[in-house]
């Protein structure tokens, strides 16, 4: 299959070269996608001077009409002027390796209906972290998985609980979307409104019978959405989809996309393997400050209770006061220092 990876930048012309550094060499894209979402400053001028002469395609975006736009831009040009088949939609800050995008390519390989892959988030802070929860629910008596004694290197790929909920999560619906929203909320319901650390791995366990009669097929549990930092998607059924909803500027683009896949009978899967992921430097880097960045949180969070889960007047208003208490919340720590 023909892969291509699309990164969208907007006032980060380091990091983006950066990026293209990382995966210069990878023989899994057959093309290399950067499309510059009208960047402020002088980005656009300085990653096409860092890719002349190169078989890198580089997109001007005519405005910045937020992240799903940008993205649309990227993953339509691999479609209908590449016809790449598979397409990664990558931060510019995401690291990978190859052998994470060759195991995700198998999963549309080898699995019928797959809208989406994943792969499990790990921040930087979070590297090299020994995780002693997944051994102590017993997954290291299967053979598969390393012993408690594995290196640290042999324990690399397996996930905290936090990893797997920030990496691939459940349809909470309107009042689970809604506690997942505010930071107390979310840590005090946080079992009830999540899958349990069990669905990984017993999902996990359960993918490793597909070994035996498809050689190089990953270990993955189905999720109802993926994080959007590092996604591969089809081609075709995204752009039939629509792609993401432009009528989101930023953040909560991978609940709307994984609603529109599972209307269409689509799954969305987790591999278990890992990638790392700077903490939104493409965001942050910006110039939003965090209160900036939270208001556009309340209004993706608002137009997809509006449009996709149909809420009613009374849960809008709820969704609203609930966001203010948020919002405060996010100023005052901004006051304090604490973002």
């Amino acid at each position: 299959m023909k892969i291509a990876i699309v990164l969208l930048n907007y006032n980060d012309a380091k990091g983006t070269v950066d990026a293209l550094k990382r995966i210069d060499g990878f023989s899994c894209f057959n093309d290399v996608i950067v499309v510059d979402n009208a960047s402020r400053d002088d980005s656009a001028g300085q990653i096409e001077k860092a890719v002349e002469g190169s078989s890198i395609h580089f997109i001007k975006a005519p405005k910045n009409g937020g992240y799903g736009y940008g993205n649309n831009i990227g993953v339509r040009y691999a479609y209908e002027k590449l016809h790449d088949e598979l397409v990664v939609i990558a931060n510019p800050d995401a690291e990978f390796d190859e052998a994470l995008i060759l195991a995700m390519g198998r999963l549309f390989e080898y699995k019928e209906n797959v809208g989406a892959v994943g792969a499990v988030m790990r921040s930087h802070s979070a590297k090299n972290q020994k995780h002693s929860r997944y051994i102590e629910l017993g997954a290291a008596r299967d053979s598969k998985v390393p012993s408690a004694q594995g290196t640290m290197k042999e324990q690399d790929n397996h996930f905290s609980y936090d990893e797997y909920l920030a990496s691939g999560w459940k349809r909470r619906g309107f009042l689970g979307s809604l506690i997942n929203s505010g930071p107390v909320l979310r840590r005090l319901f946080r079992h009830s409104i999540n899958y349990p650390y069990e669905h990984y791995l017993r999902t996990k366990l359960e993918a490793d019978k597909y070994v035996d009669t498809e050689p190089g097929l990953p270990s993955a549990c189905k999720v109802y959405a993926v994080h959007g930092s590092l996604l591969m998607v089809s081609a075709a059924v995204f752009c039939s989809l629509g792609g993401y909803d432009e009528g989101m500027f930023l953040y909560g683009e991978e609940n709307v996309l994984a609603e529109k896949l599972l209307r269409a009978g689509l799954d969305s899967y987790l591999v278990n393997m890992g990638y790392e992921h700077a903490g939104s430097v493409s965001i942050s880097g910006s110039g939003h400050t965090a209160v900036r960045r939270q208001r556009f949180r309340n209004e993706s969070e608002n137009y997809y209770y509006r449009k996709y889960l149909g809420c009613s007047k009374p849960e809008l208003m709820l969704a609203k006061l609930v966001q203010k208490t948020v919002l405060a919340e996010t100023k005052l720590a901004a006051l304090l220092g604490i973002l």
